[in-house]
């Protein structure tokens, strides 16, 4: 090829010496051709290729969806976790205020010795979101625990020198100043009210311990539970979101096969942090 006058080559030239056709538009009938099917190449995807793209997104979804809401079951875990820390280290100062008296209501920490109010409100807590009007810390699916509603220091209960300005608590105080209706026995009447209250029979099992930890339940015979084993506070809205190991309620010797039961967290006596069964008495020890 020599090209034109000017020393250019023309697309035909190109074609004719390449021994295949012609990429350049020659003639009027490849003129007429080749725009067509670039228009319809330019018309969007065909069906099969939309439900290709669909096809994968679905798959993409039904992977990031349970990532996403276990990181979200996570996160409220540990956000309730750092309330309970805070609570632990509230009580412990309120107890090396008060001879070591614990607070009768969980509200009376507040604001002494917890400086904000949303340390009260688990974010697993659903009832939280509505109106004070409305609220009932007792999680609505929770039909296995007794003696939730005697402990209402919440706005609208009955508890008798709480501190009202306290109006959601989504947590469960085992040694609060609530009449306790399970313990009859007037040995464990401490301040001589002629009533037990939920913070008298705790007491009384921490320092001589029961038939579930093998000790006698009297002076004569004690056998103290741990400080960091046994609860002082307790939150039960994360029993849908997680299950542990545990021992059945009636198995105190640990004998018997371990199961898997709803996870509550708690606050030890001590000011620890751990998770547990609902019974708490049939957390594994160590080694166990």
């Amino acid at each position: 090829m020599r090209g034109d006058a000017n020393g250019w080559y023309t697309p035909g030239d190109a074609a004719k010496a390449m021994d295949f056709p012609s990429l350049f538009p020659t003639s009027a009938t490849d003129r007429k051709i080749l725009p067509a099917v670039s228009a319809k190449r330019r018309g969007g995807f065909t069906l099969l290729e939309l439900l290709t793209v669909v096809a994968i997104l679905g798959i993409l979804a039904g992977i990031a969806a349970p990532m996403i809401t276990g990181a979200q079951r996570q996160a409220r875990q540990a956000d309730c976790r750092s309330n309970l820390r805070q609570f632990g280290i509230a009580l412990a100062s309120y107890r090396s205020d008060h001879n070591g008296r614990t607070p009768p209501w969980l509200s009376n920490l507040y604001p002494e010795y917890v400086d904000g109010k949303d340390i009260y409100v688990c974010k697993s807590d659903r009832d939280a979101r509505h109106k004070r009007s409305d609220y009932d810390p007792i999680p609505k699916d929770l039909t296995s625990v007794t003696h939730y509603d005697e402990i209402d220091d919440f706005y609208g209960g009955s508890a008798t020198g709480r501190n009202t300005d306290i109006d959601l608590n989504s947590y469960f105080y085992e040694f609060s100043a609530a009449r306790c209706s399970w313990d009859h026995d007037s040995a464990h009447d401490a301040d001589g009210d002629g009533e037990i209250a939920w913070w008298e029979a705790k007491e009384w099992q921490l320092r001589y311990g029961d038939e579930r930890n093998g000790g006698g339940g009297s002076p004569e015979s004690p056998r103290p539970y741990s400080t960091a084993r046994m609860p002082i506070i307790r939150c039960w809205h994360h029993w849908q979101e997680d299950t542990l190991l545990g021992f059945q309620v009636d198995d105190y010797d640990h004998k018997g096969q371990k199961r898997k039961f709803p996870m509550v967290l708690n606050v030890g006596y001590a000011g620890n942090v751990f998770s547990s069964p609902p019974w708490w008495e049939g957390r594994p020890d160590v080694g166990e």
